[in-house]
């Protein structure tokens, strides 16, 4: 297990107030728009946000914030009206000093509005992410994190499973997936997972997959000599229900030349 991978609640959240609280460098609009977007409603910090924060602690913290807005929606959109960009999925994009934030309300999840994912309360949000990794938020208004029980034990562990198949960004899903095995240390791979990836592979050529990690990542790690081991592993497990292991993935040079093992 990597040293800096929280293992629990307690941990994480104190990791996330001084993410969130503590005086950053260029972070002063960030803690005004909380400050009066948690006035009208609550506000969760969800997703990859909260994993990077989980696996790597927050002093090369680099990633934009998701927040979900649970409250009066024509107050959400009158606190971002004329200053942020509406996104293809149903939220907005505001940018604070050097920051970027992702908002949307709740109700206006795409797992949620296409009926996908039964909307009960604000616990079944971790039932719309992609992978097991971002099944996570943090409320903002209870001072707590909302995963399941056993999230710390898989990240712990390395252990990286689908939760939601169905996606509007098939290809985004993909490239993010393709990401994780080597950024974020992923070690084994859920059957369920391993399946997945091989069914989008089909889907998409690997032009496509590097031209769309290059159109949407400041900096790009994938190539071809990896996308093409990962097909040829993944498709000789995919037929099974076992787990594949791909620690190696992140420490090959061979396949990452511009990483350091």
């Amino acid at each position: 297990m990597p040293k800096k991978v929280a293992k629990n609640k307690e941990i994480l959240k104190k990791r996330i107030q001084r993410l969130l609280f503590s005086q950053r460098e260029g972070w002063s609009s960030v803690f005004d728009f909380m400050d009066t977007a948690k006035v009208h409603g609550d506000l969760l910090l969800f997703g990859g946000a909260v994993r990077d924060v989980a696996l790597q602690g927050i002093r090369k913290f680099d990633s934009d914030l998701d927040f979900v807005f649970v409250g009066d929606r024509e107050k959400l959109q009158a606190l971002l009206e004329g200053s942020a960009k509406k996104n293809r999925f149903g939220g907005f994009r505001k940018e604070l000093d050097r920051q970027i934030i992702d908002i949307w309300h709740i109700e206006d999840t795409w797992a949620f509005k296409n009926d996908i994912v039964k909307y009960r309360d604000i616990y079944s949000i971790i039932n719309t992410t992609i992978t097991n990794w971002e099944s996570i938020f943090y409320s903002i208004r209870d001072n707590y994190i909302y995963c399941s029980d056993d999230y710390f034990e898989n990240l712990c562990k390395g252990r990286i499973n689908i939760v939601l198949e169905q996606n509007p960004n098939e290809l985004g899903a993909l490239v993010r997936i393709f990401r994780h095995f080597l950024l974020k240390e992923a070690r084994s791979v859920e059957p369920d997972l391993c399946k997945y990836v091989v069914k989008l592979i089909g889907n998409y050529s690997t032009d496509e997959m590097l031209d769309y990690e290059r159109e949407s990542y400041s900096n790009v790690y994938l190539n071809k000599n990896l996308i093409s081991y990962v097909t040829e592993t993944f498709d000789k497990w995919s037929d099974e229900d076992s787990v594949v292991e791909v620690e190696s993935l992140y420490k090959t040079k061979l396949l990452f030349p511009d990483i350091q093992a």
